[in-house]
């Protein structure tokens, strides 16, 4: 189950999450408010052949170029430092890979026309070959380079994303899914969090340390206010999903907000737009980008035959007339959608000259007229204004929803909310009442448009009877009803009916788009843009807030552990004998477990103890303690299949012979497993499998199940790994996996557990931490180091000596070249 949890586990770190990342504000800020991101992987390893650096980047608004990350490759101050470097030029992105103060090492162009880094994700991935002194350099799937680098025997790397020490100058941009690879062990950062300054990792005791961080998840939780335009004329304001902005004019300009930089431009128009648009009301022909704004009535007797539809060329900057036809009322509060195949505009609801409006018009760009229709069949829906109007593709309907009227369509009979959601076929006119939504608290209204997207629709809603009201995000499933609502709410000022709001959404660029256009007067106005990352959700507790909670409920055990402790000294000798076992099992120097019955060992040399404590070591058979190894490593799977031991212990035989020497080996296996007890070998559903009761011991086993609890006795754990390195003497290409994930498990715990044991002042099981790691890798430079602090400090200087002599003459014998740390630097150097 260990190995399954661990799997399961760095498979959903690795996975693009939603949304999730670190962004980093660049040199656009002031220097003390840019982000730095720190990685120590110290504790993790060093590596003496392949360093991997992978993550998703993109580009911010902001700042278009400086150092996206720093390495410096090892301890002493003379160890090369690198750099990687990135530039957005008008025609490409750069990316440069640099040995700092010396010369570029990599170089990459890469053109705008194939990709956009400001609105997508791109994969980089960095590796670093100390054999062959080369880097390699990937971005995306289409562009790769490599080149000549220096580099130390062993890299033991500290890593700055962002800003680091005297490097400032930062560009805007975002990280995800950073994995870090040691000699192809990995360590991911799935960036994740939502607050606080600490980054996690897949190895609970190696994180980041972020200054000034942007964390993204918190985008899907809150809309952002990234524009707000007034104008002293009426604004009007709509979405341009091929161009990724937001338009707006008055009559006289035209603006656009570029999404991914968030840059806003502005232009004259050469004449003026030939509409009067006081209700602030337009849409765009998404094909060719052309603007048309239009006002279904003119209130005022002065306005009447002027023109109602216009058009505005988005290459020439030229209004042109395209209708005076005014529809038979005003419509304030109408929701509209626009058709792309039949290029036709339509418009359905809305309220004025005291009626609410309940029939559908048509604006068709082919001849520039209005046509209306109604509902000829199915379900009526009655006159209303304030609903939502949107397209679902895969059943080819219109969708409506909510709103406010009667069933007159007359103002003075009154007014009722309706939280229904209709489906209208355009094409034989009919409708159908979908369901009618348990609404639960306070009235509210819709706003123009929906984004429907599988399963469900999203639009705003707010109380429009408050003058400082506030809009929500609703998510609704197509098929019941049911509704949640989502990020935080927007302000809004709806005391005037030319105040409105409407919601987009930018697939490309994974964000919703919520306009609030707001009038204080109904002649001037501001449009306001906000966004929210796809799919938005609700921040129920903040990761900080989460983790505050654990330590507050560690902390509350803590002392409920205290008091019963105190209440138990009342019982003297019930207290003397906890204290006495205590101190049996945790002595002050830790070694080895003895051989106990009915054990099996797999650390050190393989040992089998019977019921009577006797080692029946010697009647395992090297195909008897294969057979075990595999059967006991297919614990998660059920078992070992007959198929697979064959495969593995006898490939060059036929299935008859292998068949009947498998039986033979298995029943002499189950037989010596026999003098134990606790354990027995089963043959079920064709495989090979273990029943294991807790009166049987497998060090092996009890290991994976103590890294499994989260929180280990570590003296326990130290006293199984001290017997001696995994299965040390079984040799067998066969448990090469096995062997190497057990002994990643056991550096990674015990690398911690040097540096932890030497800050107690523990020296005596610093040194055992450090024997265990030379019995993986002799040439470990972290245990060398601890190991001969420890023993000056126990007096020991000559095995210190003879440790350190013995280190230098391996590492200049395997590498050709002498070690870079003296002994007396060793000593000198106490972090």
């Amino acid at each position: 189950m260990h190995r399954l949890a661990v799997s399961l586990l760095l498979l959903l770190l690795s996975l693009p999450g939603f949304s999730q990342g670190l962004g980093f504000f660049g040199h656009d800020r002031q220097i003390d408010n840019r982000t730095s991101f720190r990685i120590n992987p110290g504790l993790f390893g060093s590596c003496r052949r392949t360093l991997g650096l992978s993550f998703g980047f993109k580009a911010l608004p902001g700042a278009s170029d400086g150092y996206v990350f720093r390495m410096k490759s090892g301890r002493g101050d003379d160890s090369p430092i690198l750099n990687f470097f990135y530039e957005e030029t008008p025609d490409s992105y750069l990316f440069k890979l640099i040995l700092e103060g010396k010369r570029f090492i990599v170089q990459l162009d890469i053109p705008k026309s194939q990709v956009s880094i400001s609105k997508e994700w791109v994969d980089i991935s960095l590796v670093f070959d100390s054999d062959n002194d080369s880097a390699a350099l990937s971005v995306g799937d289409n562009w790769q380079a490599t080149g000549e680098v220096d580099l130390p025997g062993t890299i033991r790397p500290t890593i700055w994303f962002g800003k680091s020490e005297y490097l400032i100058d930062v560009p805007s941009f975002a990280i995800s899914d950073l994995a870090i690879s040691f000699d192809g062990d990995t360590v991911y950062f799935p960036l994740d969090e939502d607050s606080g300054d600490v980054a996690r990792s897949s190895r609970w005791y190696l994180r980041g340390k972020t200054v000034n961080p942007s964390w993204l998840l918190n985008d899907t939780y809150h809309f952002r206010k990234v524009s707000a335009k007034r104008s002293q004329q009426m604004l009007c304001a709509g979405f341009d999903r091929k161009r990724h902005g937001v338009y707006m004019f008055n009559r006289d300009s035209l603006l656009f907000l570029d999404l991914a930089t968030e840059r806003l431009s502005a232009c004259r128009t050469v004449n003026h737009c030939p509409v009067i648009n006081a209700c602030a009301t337009s849409f765009i022909n998404p094909e060719d980008g052309s603007i048309y704004a239009y006002q279904v009535y003119y209130d005022d007797d002065m306005n009447k035959g002027l023109p109602t539809v216009a058009r505005l060329d988005p290459s020439t900057l030229l209004w042109e007339v395209l209708s005076s036809e005014p529809l038979d009322m005003q419509m304030h509060h109408h929701s509209q959608w626009f058709d792309e195949d039949q290029n036709r505009f339509t418009i359905f609801g809305g309220y004025g000259n005291r009626r609410y409006n309940g029939s559908f018009y048509d604006f068709d760009l082919s001849d520039c007229s209005w046509s209306s229709w109604n509902i000829e069949k199915g379900d009526v829906i009655y006159p209303r204004f304030f609903c939502s109007m949107g397209y679902d593709e895969a059943n080819a309907k219109l969708l409506i929803f909510g709103g406010m009227g009667n069933e007159s369509g007359d103002q003075i009979v009154g007014r009722e909310y309706s939280y229904d959601l209709f489906e209208v076929d355009p094409r034989d006119r009919s409708s159908r009442r979908v369901w009618t939504a348990d609404w639960k608290g306070d009235n509210c209204v819709a706003v123009r448009g929906m984004v429907v997207d599988g399963d469900s629709f999203y639009t705003l809603c707010y109380p429009e009877y408050e003058t400082f009201s506030e809009l929500k995000l609703y998510r609704f499933s197509l098929e019941t009803g049911e509704y949640e609502t989502l990020g935080d709410p927007i302000p809004i000022n709806s005391d005037k009916i030319t105040s409105n709001a409407n919601l987009y959404f930018d697939r490309d660029l994974g964000v919703m788009v919520a306009l609030v256009e707001e009038s204080p007067d109904d002649m001037t106005s501001s449009v306001t843009t906000y966004l929210i990352s796809y799919p938005p959700g609700t921040q129920v507790v903040s990761t900080v807030v989460s983790r505050m909670r654990q330590r507050i409920l560690l902390t509350i055990l803590v002392v409920v552990s205290i008091l019963v402790v105190a209440l138990a000294k009342i019982f003297f000798s019930v207290s003397a004998r906890r204290r006495r076992s205590r101190s049996a099992k945790v002595p002050s120097f830790i070694k080895s477990n003895d051989d106990k019955p009915d054990s099996i060992y797999l650390f050190g040399d393989l040992t089998v103890i019977d019921r009577d404590g006797k080692d029946i070591t010697p009647r395992f058979t090297s195909k008897i303690r294969q057979m075990f190894l595999i059967v006991l490593n297919s614990l998660d799977d059920g078992g070992a299949s007959s198929k697979k031991i064959s495969g593995l212990l006898w490939p060059d035989k036929d299935e008859d012979k292998a068949k009947n020497i498998r039986g033979v080996t298995a029943n002499n296996l189950r037989k010596f497993l026999g003098g134990l007890d606790g354990i027995r070998m089963v043959y079920e559903n064709g495989k090979f499998n273990f029943e294991m009761t807790p009166a049987f011991n497998c060090d092996y086993l009890e290991f994976l199940r103590m890294l499994d609890s989260g929180s280990p006795d570590m003296d326990s754990l130290l006293a199984i790994v001290a017997r001696g390195k995994f299965l040390r003497n079984e040799t067998d290409s066969m448990f090469d996996k096995m062997r190497g994930e057990t002994e990643r498990l056991v550096k990674s715990v015990v690398t911690v557990e040097l540096s932890r044991r030497f800050s107690l002042k523990q020296y005596e099981n610093t040194v055992l931490c450090g024997d265990i790691l030379f019995g993986l890798d002799p040439l470990d430079d972290e245990a060398l180091a601890y190991s001969v602090r420890a023993l000056m400090a126990l007096g020991e200087e000559e095995k210190a000596g003879r440790l350190y002599q013995t280190f230098i003459t391996k590492y200049k014998k395997d590498y050709v070249e002498e070690y870079s740390i003296s002994f007396e630097n060793i000593l000198a150097d106490r972090t």
